[in-house]
């Protein structure tokens, strides 16, 4: 027969062992242990550990097994010894099994709090974004009731003598269903052509200087209240239409109200300045050398306005582009630009930082598509999350990766 007999099930064990773990003072017949703990008691009486309820370490384990005091002949001891070495592996099996559960509890609770940062981050980038939302149709709201106003207080056109002559030579126009308007030949108006022909109905320029500077008077009131940019349609031999552009400069009061939009505030830095300018449109602004130096100073950088006075040539770029030309003159390279960013404390200044960054580096790219398209590169990231408050730094690891 074997040394441990037959295997018993766990009922059975503690159906034969539960009433001797009744007599055993501290322990239940309902224990998960009651069975060996009858067995025990028929070999020795209950050792107590006082310290049991401490977290239990081989060194406190160690300590109790030697308070022990072992009397008795070699074979006791030998048995002794043998059933101890059972529990010390199913104490060492155990302890492994706990010290692994704690370190994936310890793993899964960074984790939680990972997602929970990650979770407010996200949350208060929506926000800024919710609210940069708001701000943008507040503007444009602004914007649009200020050109209502504007165009309700301009004069309404009075048709001239071309306009007229071109409606009634129309061969759908009826003079008894006529509603007096000519707004539908507007497209086809050059007010180059009507000059001419007021000036040939006058004598010439040459007749009267007076008479003259009158005509160039009505000119200039039609100009004024023209678009910048007018597409012409011209009729040419061959039943042909030639399509061309007419294209007149700003007034002075436009070009004040342009300074006034876009001048750079004191301590305003170069790359957010720039970044405001590019969200109000500074780049659909088209302006010529003369009208750049008619503006006056738009920058608060006084090297930078220096060269922006000093522009040449004829052609017309955006204020945008005559910006970026002005600041890749004075700094070559991205890195000669003299720009610091200091700790930003919330998920605004943050975004606000990151396109800021975004600017300085498509100005210096080659094609510029504006500071939201450009990549985060590894610079960009080490200068935010640097900047970013200790309990932020851990959620920007997560989401950029190391810098």
């Amino acid at each position: 027969m074997p040394l441990w007999g037959r295997k018993k099930s766990e009922a059975e064990s503690g159906r034969q062992h539960g009433a001797e773990a009744r007599s055993i003072a501290g322990w239940l017949a309902t224990d998960p242990f009651s069975g060996v703990a009858g067995l025990l008691n028929r070999w020795a009486a209950p050792v107590l550990w006082e310290t049991l309820d401490e977290k239990v370490t081989p060194l406190l384990v160690e300590n109790a097994v030697e308070s022990v005091k072992l009397k008795g002949a070699k074979l006791e001891l030998k048995a002794a010894g043998q059933v101890g070495w059972l529990f010390l592996s199913a104490l060492r099996t155990v302890y492994r099994k706990t010290l692994t559960q704690d370190a994936e509890i310890r793993k899964l609770q960074d984790e939680v709090a990972t997602l929970q940062e990650r979770q407010l981050l996200m949350k208060e980038t929506i926000e800024s974004a919710v609210n940069r939302g708001d701000q943008m149709e507040a503007r444009c709201t602004a914007l649009a009731v200020r050109v209502a106003k504007q165009k309700s207080r301009q004069k309404p056109k009075i048709p001239s003598a071309v306009q007229v002559r071109a409606l009634v030579r129309k061969e759908n126009w009826d003079p008894c269903t006529w509603d007096g308007t000519v707004s539908d030949i507007d497209d086809d108006w050059n007010w180059e052509d009507e000059v001419e022909v007021r000036v040939a109905e006058l004598g010439g320029v040459e007749s009267g200087e007076g008479r003259a500077g009158e005509i160039e008077g009505e000119r200039g009131s039609v100009m004024e209240v023209r678009p910048l940019v007018q597409n012409k349609s011209k009729g040419v031999n061959g039943g042909q239409i030639q399509n061309s552009r007419l294209v007149r400069d700003y007034t002075q009061s436009e070009l004040l109200e342009i300074t006034r939009m876009f001048r750079q505030m004191p301590t305003e830095p170069l790359f957010k300045w720039l970044v405001r300018l590019w969200d109000t449109g500074a780049d659909g602004t088209y302006l010529s050398p003369t009208e750049l130096l008619k503006m006056g100073s738009v920058t608060t950088h006084a090297m930078l306005g220096q060269r922006l006075r000093g522009a040449q040539g004829q052609q017309a770029f955006s204020l945008m582009g005559w910006l970026m030309e002005g600041v890749k003159q004075l700094y070559p390279t991205a890195i000669d630009v003299e720009e610091s960013w200091g700790p930003w404390h919330t998920i605004s200044e943050a975004n606000e930082q990151l396109r800021e960054m975004g600017m300085q580096n498509a100005v210096y790219s080659q094609q510029f598509l504006g500071p939201d398209v450009e990549p985060v590169t590894a610079g960009i990231r080490a200068r935010l999350i640097r900047n970013a408050p200790p309990h932020r730094k851990g959620a920007l690891l997560a989401l950029l990766g190391p810098a």
